[in-house]
C-alpha cells in the first residue's frame, strides 16, 4: 500500500445548470416564462489525472509487480475531481447532486475504459477529513480519506440514508450521488478520486455531467442539469 497526497487545489469552473423538464404540478408552461438556470451554486474542480507508472508505485513491490504485469495491455490513471457547493442567502439548499463520468476509448480499442476504483464509496457516519489517499492491492483506493471541506462532518440522517455513495464501479459510466440528509447539508468543498483503467495505445476521453435538485416550498423537486458539450480530456491525457 502507498499513500498519495491529494492536490491542494484543482482548477475550478462555475457551472450553469439548465432546468430540466418541469416537475409535475409546476406552472411554468402556463406563464410562458422560462425557468432560470441554477447558476453559481456548483463549481467543478478538475479533472486532474496522473499516470500510475512503475516509478509512481515503486515503494510497494506488489503494486509495482501489478503495474508491470498489466503494462502490455492497460494503463492506470489516478483522477482527482472536486465539487464546491455554495448556499447564497435566501436561496433554498440543494437537495441532491450527481456527478457522472463517461469514459470512452477510440474506435478499435481492445476494451472500454472503466472506473477501476472510486473514493469515497459510501459515507454514512461522521469522520475526520484527511488529505491523503491510499492505494492498496491491485491499485484499489482504500477507505474514504479525502477532504470534504471541513475538519469533520456528518454524513447520515436519522433514517440511515447515505450522504454520499459511489455507483457503477467497474463500468464506463460511474457516478457519485450526494443526498442532503438530516444534519448534513451539501454545501462545502467535496474532493473525489477515481482509478481509471484504460486500453494501452488508445486515446480515452472523460465526459462529465452534473445534475442538482432543489426542493420547492410545495415539496416538489426541480432538477437542473449540465452535460459538458465537448468531452473533457483530463489534464494529463488518458
Amino acid at each position: 500500500m502507498i499513500s498519495v497526497r491529494v492536490p491542494e487545489r484543482l482548477s475550478e469552473r462555475a457551472l450553469v445548470l439548465a432546468a430540466d423538464s418541469p416537475a409535475r404540478g409546476e406552472g411554468t408552461a402556463s406563464t410562458g416564462a422560462a425557468e432560470a438556470p441554477l447558476e453559481g451554486r456548483v463549481l467543478l474542480g478538475g479533472p486532474l489525472a496522473v499516470v500510475l507508472t512503475e516509478e509512481f508505485v515503486a515503494d510497494d513491490s506488489e503494486l509495482k509487480a501489478f503495474v508491470a504485469q498489466e503494462a502490455a495491455t492497460a494503463v492506470y490513471h489516478l483522477v482527482h475531481l472536486g465539487l464546491t457547493v455554495t448556499a447564497p442567502a435566501g436561496r433554498p439548499p440543494l437537495h441532491s447532486i450527481d456527478l457522472r463520468l463517461e469514459l470512452t476509448a477510440a474506435d478499435g480499442a481492445a476494451f472500454q475504459p472503466v472506473a477501476w476504483s472510486l473514493s469515497p464509496r459510501h459515507l454514512v457516519t461522521g469522520r475526520t477529513a484527511e488529505r491523503t489517499l491510499s492505494l492498496g492491492p491491485s491499485l484499489k483506493l482504500l477507505g474514504a480519506e479525502v477532504s470534504v471541506g471541513s475538519a469533520s462532518w456528518t454524513t447520515s440522517g436519522a433514517d440511515g440514508r447515505p450522504w454520499l455513495r459511489a455507483v457503477r464501479e467497474l463500468r464506463s459510466d460511474p457516478a457519485w450521488e450526494f443526498r442532503r440528509v438530516s444534519g448534513a447539508e451539501l454545501e462545502g468543498e467535496h474532493r473525489l478520486a477515481a482509478v481509471v483503467r484504460t486500453p494501452r495505445g488508445s486515446a480515452t476521453t472523460l465526459g462529465l455531467g452534473v445534475t442538482a435538485a432543489v426542493r420547492r416550498r410545495t415539496g416538489l423537486l426541480r432538477k437542473y442539469v449540465q452535460e459538458l458539450v465537448e468531452p473533457l480530456q483530463s489534464a494529463v491525457d488518458l
